[in-house]
């Protein structure tokens, strides 16, 4: 009989290892988009990129921009920019088919409850900010 369980760590590594990745290449394409010197933010900050008071989150999928009608962002960006609102945030999307950034509007997305994924043989659903695709802009 084969053992078909997933290993959760493993999976989790690789998906670590792919959006590290998509954010060294995100990092020239938001200087470049910008024309600004965009720095890392310090560890386990809710975003990874900041510019004076613009603030840029890199979130590397493996769809495109097709795929689905929203794409999604934790509860913890959103509690941050509701702490801090006098800044700018943005979200860049790293898709299969280029970058897609997106800033930041209520009026453009929605919280959904049971949100996430299963794929990696741990149950990960949560209430998640949902921002509809039609809003993305491709910058690369």
């Amino acid at each position: 009989m084969s053992n078909n369980k997933i290993d959760f760590n493993e999976e989790q590594k690789k998906d670590l290892e792919f959006g590290d990745k998509g954010e060294l290449t995100a990092h020239e394409i938001l200087n470049n988009h910008f024309d600004l010197e965009f720095k890392h933010t310090e560890p386990y900050h809710n975003f990874d990129f900041y510019y004076k008071n613009i603030y840029v989150e890199v979130k590397s999928r493996r769809v495109s921009s097709t795929k689905f009608k929203t794409l999604f962002f934790s509860m913890s960006k959103l509690k941050y920019i509701n702490k801090h609102p006098d800044k700018e945030y943005y979200f860049l999307y790293n898709l299969t088919d280029g970058f897609f950034l997106w800033k930041f509007n209520k009026e453009q997305m929605f919280l959904k409850d049971n949100c996430g994924r299963t794929d990696r043989g741990k149950y990960e659903r949560y209430t998640l900010c949902n921002v509809l695709t039609k809003y993305l802009i491709k910058i690369n």
